[in-house]
């Protein structure tokens, strides 16, 4: 995990950007995973997770929809989606609120765990977050 500090306009939003390829380089080279962003940013995508300041949630959704929506849009399956949710949501605590609309409180507990709905290398078991190796 990393976080990324430094005064105004000193290209921090810019560089995650480019790293995340939401942003194309226009000079220079990065790898991401080993992989180079400009080479191939389909796989730099597949490779990472990433939860922005601005989380972007939908308030009208509940925990659990919002984790099963994530994971149907990384192609698990309804029953491994749900699956996925109740581990993330575990993971988060968040299982006494799963099934409220989301609140200010949760939204960053909740994008914390967006990024890694869909990745089968992370184990979620456990009290420990999962690890990228």
């Amino acid at each position: 995990m990393f976080g990324f500090l430094g005064p105004n306009g000193a290209g921090k939003s810019t560089t995650v950007k480019m790293l995340t390829t939401l942003l194309t380089i226009t000079s220079g080279t990065a790898r991401v995973a080993g992989v180079d962003i400009r080479e191939d940013p389909d796989e730099v995508r597949r490779r990472i997770g990433v939860a922005l300041q601005e989380a972007g949630l939908d308030p009208r959704q509940t925990g659990r929809e919002l984790l099963v929506l994530q994971a149907r849009l990384f192609g698990l399956s309804p029953g491994d989606a749900a699956e996925r949710a109740e581990s993330l949501l575990a993971l988060v605590e968040l299982e006494d609120a799963a099934d409220r609309s989301i609140k200010a409180p949760t939204v960053r507990r909740l994008a914390g765990s967006r990024p890694v709905v869909g990745s089968s290398r992370n184990s979620t078991s456990g009290s420990r977050a999962p690890r990228r190796g």
